[in-house]
């Protein structure tokens, strides 16, 4: 069966259900530097920039409330050779923003590299 509406009320009538003890990602991918392709399966992205070295970013299609969503991610593969590394939000505050989302993949010797495989979850309020 099918179930097509365009907004969910609360009891009242007067506004949106609540969701209690619960949040579900806003906005998921993966993406591959080395060849610059967001691969398929990804949720809220319209497309990724591949600014420097190490170094994207996701540009997010439902904006989010603010910019203080949380990140978590990872980052792995670099000319096919297994390395540690991670992928994380950059640090800087002005990178902050509520339709785009700035990542660096960092090896573990303190430098930024292109990798195969980034995988980063967002979770915050959509705006």
């Amino acid at each position: 069966s099918v179930l097509n509406v365009d907004t969910i009320a609360d009891k009242a009538g007067t506004g949106p259900v609540a969701f209690t003890k619960q949040e579900a990602a806003k906005m998921y991918f993966r993406y591959n530097q080395v060849t610059d392709t967001l691969e398929t399966g990804s949720l809220n992205v319209s497309s990724v920039s591949d600014d420097n070295t190490g170094r994207f970013t996701a540009s997010i299609t439902s904006n989010m409330s603010d910019a203080l969503y949380a990140i978590t991610g990872f980052s792995g593969e670099h000319a096919g050779q297994n390395e540690a590394t991670w992928l994380s939000k950059m640090f800087n505050q002005n990178d902050y923003s509520t339709s785009a989302a700035p990542y660096a993949s960092w090896y573990y010797a303190g430098d930024t590299r292109d990798k195969e495989r980034n995988s980063s979850v967002l979770f915050g309020d959509l705006a």
